[in-house]
């Protein structure tokens, strides 16, 4: 991947910084770990919550074997799309099937990264807008003090954007680097088993319904 002021690697680690720095009181929203509240919680969501993992997994893996430049343009669709998520979850909002609809996008895109490593487009594009508006849903914490769910959430968007950052950056950053072509066979398999756990899940979810 050429270099450049706007790559993903550089971006990921203004990014950790940018983290790091942030200590904003602690909100008393939902904790995803016990002793862990407010930006913090909403940092680590993405990473104890399956379905979030999934659908960011499945999308890095697809934006990781897509186009270098793709990334440029469906990472950001991603971001602005979770923001509108988030703001549509606060106004009262909430699809009933948010964490179905997550495993299923999950799928989706892995399934494009295990079948057709390229990837398409228009459809990378596609499922990063819905994979970031789902996302938003499914990151608004119980109900409490708006400025402290407005904190967690901030976590959480920031937990999102990094974990997607460093998956699909990474491996794209891999695969221009490291000869050979074990590194797209091997993600071609992490992504299968992304899309067997996504569906399986989602499955269980709805039939339970």
């Amino acid at each position: 991947m050429a270099s450049s002021s706007a790559s993903p690697e550089r971006i990921a680690a203004i990014g950790l910084l940018l983290a790091g720095s942030l200590v904003p009181q602690p909100a008393l929203a939902h904790s995803s770990l016990p002793g862990i509240e407010g930006f913090y919680s909403g940092l680590v969501h993405p990473l104890v919550s399956y379905h979030q993992l999934l659908a960011l997994l499945g999308l890095g893996v697809m934006l990781g074997l897509g186009r270098t430049a793709w990334f440029g343009t469906a990472w950001p669709v991603f971001a602005a799309f979770a923001i509108v998520g988030m703001g549509t979850g606060l106004s009262g909002y909430l699809p009933a099937d948010k964490t179905a609809g997550l495993l299923l996008i999950g799928f989706l895109a892995a399934t494009m990264a295990a079948i057709h490593p390229p990837g398409i487009f228009v459809l990378s594009v596609f499922l990063s807008a819905l994979a970031g508006i789902f996302y938003g849903f499914s990151s608004v914490p119980d109900a409490g003090p708006m400025r402290d769910m407005i904190i967690t959430l901030f976590g959480s968007f920031v937990g999102a954007n990094l974990l997607l950052v460093y998956v699909g950056g990474g491996l794209n950053w891999f695969r221009n680097r490291i000869s050979g072509g074990w590194v797209n066979i091997a993600s071609r398999i992490a992504a299968a088993w992304i899309a067997t756990i996504s569906v399986s899940m989602a499955a269980l979810i709805l039939s339970s319904h």
